[in-house]
């Protein structure tokens, strides 16, 4: 049987066998499904723990640096803390799939990036780069989670093992808590609401999962921070507006994302102008807008009007606000 009938028929008919018959043609093909799927949920869940160690890791830099005060040292956690989540979550992830049409060092970037097998965000895309992102997205509105059973399983530790203490010097040690780095909070929440933002234009499901993380960071926080952690000293308001000025940022990037992805004919079909906004208003020949032209290009479509509208008006504000700074 070809692979085009058993993707027609889908995972849920062919594991029904609906038509009689289907699940013993396709199982070369279910059984390419199902490893694709175990390689996709390793990669992901390989992703949140290269996470957790970096953050670890970029606690140890940050003590290296010797900063002169506790903002300092926070601020420089939050920023390496951020970014190294944000290329490892998103960007690595959407490029390594991508064809980039470079050859530095073999084909792509080193042969890791840049050398896959899609252009464009077509449906192909969604199938195979689109479910891993999700997965990842899902996995990443868990690690509260994670958060909470390590600090319960740390403490039943503590209570089983004070009794073995030989002084009271070992008893102490064991009943100090631990510092709560808000800095890395504050980092991993960001990049959460970012790559969610980014990638939601095409795949709306992952903006049910940002309500449902932040809201578990809120409550997993609270009680770590007030139940089983050190008294924090006097942080200042540094990091909090920090996280609020990246929120429009944030919202820049996902009505990009939402032009290119609602301004792509073969996902979305929607009317269209003949000529492109560069072409209409000024005049110019096709590809006027230099490195801009793809963009320009899909905002004729009418499904991406909004998102294009939006973005024009984030553009502005930022611009502003990065002069007035």
């Amino acid at each position: 049987v070809g692979v085009c009938e058993c993707e027609e028929r889908g995972l849920r008919n062919v594991f029904q066998d609906h038509p009689p018959g289907i699940y013993s043609r396709c199982q070369d093909w279910l059984a390419h499904k199902v490893k694709g799927g175990l390689l996709a949920a390793s990669s992901s869940i390989m992703l949140i723990i290269i996470n957790y160690a970096a953050t670890v890791g970029i606690g140890s830099i940050a003590d290296f640096e010797r900063p002169t005060s506790l903002s300092q040292r926070s601020h420089r956690i939050m920023a390496m803390g951020f970014l190294v989540q944000l290329i490892n979550v998103g960007v690595i992830t959407m490029f390594v799939h991508f064809d980039l049409k470079v050859n530095f060092l073999g084909d792509g970037i080193m042969g890791l990036i840049g050398n896959g097998l899609f252009s464009d965000l077509v449906f192909e895309w969604y199938n195979v780069v689109g479910a891993s992102m999700i997965l990842t997205g899902l996995l990443q509105a868990c690690c509260p989670l994670i958060n909470l059973l390590w600090t319960l399983a740390t403490k039943l530790h503590r209570t089983c093992a004070a009794r073995k203490q030989r002084s009271l010097h070992h008893l102490f040690t064991l009943y100090t808590y631990p510092h709560f780095e808000l800095a890395a909070e504050h980092a991993q929440q960001l990049c959460t609401i970012f790559v969610i933002f980014v990638f939601s234009p095409g795949m709306p499901i992952l903006l049910m999962f940002l309500p449902a993380c932040l809201a578990l960071y809120y409550w997993v926080d609270r009680y770590i921070l007030l139940r089983e952690s050190r008294v924090p000293p006097r942080y200042g308001s540094g990091l909090c507006r920090w996280t609020i000025r990246s929120i429009p940022v944030a919202l820049w990037l996902h009505c990009l994302m939402a032009v290119w992805v609602y301004g792509q004919p073969k996902v979305t079909p929607s009317f269209s102008m003949t000529q492109s906004y560069c072409e209409v208003y000024f005049n110019q020949k096709p590809g006027c807008g230099g490195v801009l032209s793809p963009l320009l290009d899909r905002m004729r479509y009418h499904s991406a009007l909004p998102s294009a509208v939006v973005l024009l008006g984030l553009s502005v504000f930022l611009s502003t606000r990065l002069l007035i700074m």
